[in-house]
């Protein structure tokens, strides 16, 4: 009777290569821009006033790598002001906060739109402050002052072009304050020139801020953090 060949045990050290191999395939995410704000610091706020003007957005944009390149960011970070009252959590004054993004072109000058810019990222907010998994708000410093992180994005931008943005929120029906309540952008100064944008409800690009939103001779722009991993070449 022929004898069975008897097979190996595999023990732990045969699972090594395979711990090995799965860290590889996963991309890491790196930090492509950073306008941030630090929690103490006393930011400027950029806004519109609704009352005012309510059929304006106001919107900025950025720029991640190099003309050729192509990367998907996978999260970004801003900071938001509302002009109700301090102790009130962000969730008691808005229902929801939207990112809104798209690819500027400016040397366009027919309107289309295809330029628009499109919600890419909504989050629900509790009255308690809590929000989805997607979209995290957390305390930004300072008193009224709120850091949002929108997670999960996978989005695919060319390198080098100019992304441009806005973050809308939804006044809650219920609140007490939504009467007053406004949400406001955290800026930041920056060198050389640089316009702030000003965008209908639906997107649409209206015009550029006035040169009146300099501080202290320095453009202002939208506090925000980029993070983002490399995507496929471009191709040719």
């Amino acid at each position: 009777m022929p004898r069975r060949r008897s097979t190996p045990k595999q023990g732990w050290l045969g699972l090594i290569p395979l711990l090995v191999v799965i860290p590889c395939c996963v991309s890491a995410q790196t930090l492509l821009l950073d306008r941030g704000i630090l929690p103490e610091s006393d930011a400027r706020t950029i806004g519109i006033d609704s009352k005012a003007d309510a059929s304006s957005l106001m919107g900025d944009d950025f720029t991640v790598g190099r003309e050729g390149e192509t990367w998907v960011i996978d999260r970004l970070r801003v900071w938001v002001i509302s002009d109700g009252a301090s102790s009130t959590a962000l969730g008691a004054l808005f229902q929801g906060i939207t990112f809104l993004g798209g690819l500027a072109n400016d040397q366009d000058t027919v309107e289309c739109a295809c330029h628009n810019l499109i919600p890419l990222k909504t989050g629900t907010l509790a009255e308690n402050g809590s929000t989805n998994a997607d979209v995290v708000v957390s305390l930004g410093g300072r008193p009224n002052r709120w850091q949002v992180d929108f997670l999960n994005f996978r989005w695919s931008v060319p390198g080098g072009a100019k992304i441009q943005f806005a973050i809308k929120a939804s006044p809650r029906r219920s609140s007490l304050h939504n009467s007053s309540a406004r949400l406001l952008v955290a800026a930041v100064p920056v060198r050389g020139e640089h316009s702030l944008r000003i965008f209908t409800q639906e997107g649409g690009l209206k015009s550029f801020l006035d040169k009146k939103a300099q501080d202290s001779g320095n453009s202002l722009a939208f506090g925000i953090q980029v993070w983002g991993h490399s995507g496929p070449a471009a191709a040719p």
